[in-house]
């Protein structure tokens, strides 16, 4: 069984640290992939990307569409700023202009409690 405390401390801590969004954003994938790998670990199957376990999460638990896509845009768009080195004035645009929905720090915690 998952520790959901663990999870929703290290994400208030998150949210707490006065840091940049894009480094919040980075421990936020960490803690998105140490759920993900943890929710999965019982299971047969093995997943080599955070990709096919956040399919296989949303499909086990029928988590609504909107929220999958969050997770995985989420997922990209911080693999994105990191990789290409985005200044963060751009990301933060980015991920408001696209966004209709509640961020991933209050979604994490719903894939926490399944």
């Amino acid at each position: 069984m998952i520790n959901t405390e663990n999870y929703c401390a290290d994400i208030r801590i998150i949210r707490d640290a006065d840091t940049e969004l894009t480094e919040k954003s980075i421990q936020l994938k960490q803690v998105l992939e140490r759920l993900c790998k943890e929710a999965t670990q019982s299971e047969a199957m093995q997943f080599s990307t955070l990709f096919s376990r956040l399919v296989f999460i949303a499909q086990k638990y029928n988590l609504p569409k909107r929220t999958e896509w969050e997770l995985q845009n989420f997922r990209v768009m911080v693999t994105e700023q990191w990789k290409n080195n985005i200044p963060e004035q751009y990301w933060i645009y980015a991920i408001h202009y696209h966004r209709r929905s509640p961020p991933v720090i209050l979604i994490l915690p719903r894939i926490i409690l399944l």
